[in-house]
């Protein structure tokens, strides 16, 4: 091997694409996205369970949560509110008028509810505000039954909510 040198162009090899744009360009894309991609999971999407038991139902997040509102229902609307959570606030929890005495907060996100009544059964819709992000939500079903709890006919399904950027 011979002792010649490689010649390097000091613009870079990019100077007639775009240079510096492009990277910028990939960068602010890259950001974006990554602050739109934030999901709220449930898995399973839907919760059996039996009378007088507990359940804790917990959404799976991949950021830090600000604040949190358990809604009971569809509706994420004041009188459906069962409570609401904020995390590092003194006391942490406000009642809403859906609150039986029965529901607890989790800091990540959950709630447990003990001695399950047959009333119980129906949908509950989450709202969270991760750091970073806009409002999300996300909705789990639950079926409270008087005898043996059948199993989830979908038991890995796992329902991805977009994101909500409104208030109710």
């Amino acid at each position: 091997m011979t002792g010649r040198a490689l010649k390097v162009d000091p613009k870079g090899p990019c100077r007639h694409q775009g240079g510096p744009w492009i990277l910028l360009l990939a960068a602010f894309l890259v950001a974006w996205i990554s602050t739109t991609s934030a999901q709220i999971i449930f898995n399973p999407t839907t919760v059996n369970a039996r009378k007088g038991a507990d359940v804790t139902l917990t959404p799976q997040v991949t950021l830090a949560i600000q604040y949190y509102n358990w809604f009971q229902g569809d509706a994420t609307s004041i009188p459906n509110l069962i409570f609401g959570y904020f995390l590092g606030r003194s006391p942490p929890i406000n009642y809403g008028s859906k609150y039986t005495g029965r529901e607890s907060g989790l800091q990540n996100g959950g709630m447990k509810i003990s001695n399950l009544l047959q009333n119980y059964t129906g949908k509950y819709t989450i709202q969270m505000q991760l750091v970073g992000q806009s409002l999300q939500q996300g909705t789990v079903q639950l079926f409270v039954s008087d005898g043996a709890v059948p199993s989830s006919p979908f038991p890995l399904m796992t329902l991805i909510f977009g994101l909500c950027s409104c208030l109710s």
